[in-house]
């Protein structure tokens, strides 16, 4: 594999190098791409999933050319208290990374380097070893603190019911002080969350909320309207 390809990464400058609106190119439909790479590596496997997906205006709503995969998507405007990411996995990674920086930033400036040079291929490295320092138990406990549960064989197993957003931060006592020592006036934990309130797509209007609710709830009268079968089909609550 060549080595510009051998991050687990989607490349598509190549495949759309006419775009220059940088809007245009964060609006390109990478998401049907990451799916069907989803699809094909489930079959390859002789696996099935399922993807969780909030109401993002920039997520496509026909899913039907997936075969292994199924999608489902929160409820609009679902608070983080339903959403795993939002649970501790976005923070855990995002823990990991900037710990990274910050160790980055150390070395550079120990070194006379300039610590502002951060390289967009260095910037994925992080990335990629922040989501390999988070833990399986870690994603598990944040869909069990959204009420995901499975049913256990055995009543006798007991779950860990830790915060998994302050369990990150335990795991490396000495970053405060590191954090500390590049002159920032803040804790390490507040550099972590400093961006947590940054939009990541185009909020929608209060006119689109009532349209989708209502639109929704005139499709579920139609339904409760129509003439009972014979029995043939039932409908799944």
């Amino acid at each position: 594999m060549p080595a510009e390809h051998s991050l687990s990464t989607l490349y598509l400058q190549e495949q759309h190098e006419g775009v220059d609106d940088l809007r245009d190119f964060l609006m390109l439909p990478a998401l049907p791409r990451l799916l069907t790479d989803c699809v094909t590596c489930l079959r390859c496997k002789g696996r099935n999933g399922v993807l969780f997906l909030d109401d993002c205006a920039a997520y496509p709503k026909d899913t039907s050319f997936l075969r292994n995969l199924r999608v489902v998507f929160l409820p609009a405007n679902t608070t983080s208290h339903l959403q795993p990411l939002d649970a501790g996995i976005i923070n855990n990674v995002k823990h990991f990374y900037r710990k990274c920086i910050v160790r980055r930033f150390l070395a550079c400036v120990s070194h006379g380097d300039d610590p502002r040079k951060l390289s967009l291929l260095d910037a994925m490295h992080y990335l990629s070893t922040s989501w390999d320092s988070v833990t399986s138990e870690m994603v598990s406990n944040c869909f069990r603190k959204c009420g995901f549960r499975q049913q256990l064989a055995s009543e006798d197993t007991e779950c860990s019911e830790d915060d998994p957003v302050a369990r990150a931060s335990d795991i490396d006592d000495d970053i405060d002080e590191e954090f500390l020592s590049t002159g920032a006036d803040a804790p390490f934990a507040k550099f972590v969350s400093i961006d947590d309130n940054v939009p990541t797509c185009e909020p929608q209007s209060v006119a689109e909320i009532v349209a989708e609710v209502v639109g929704g709830d005139a499709a579920k009268e139609v339904g409760d309207k129509a003439p009972e079968d014979s029995g043939e089909n039932e409908s799944v609550r």
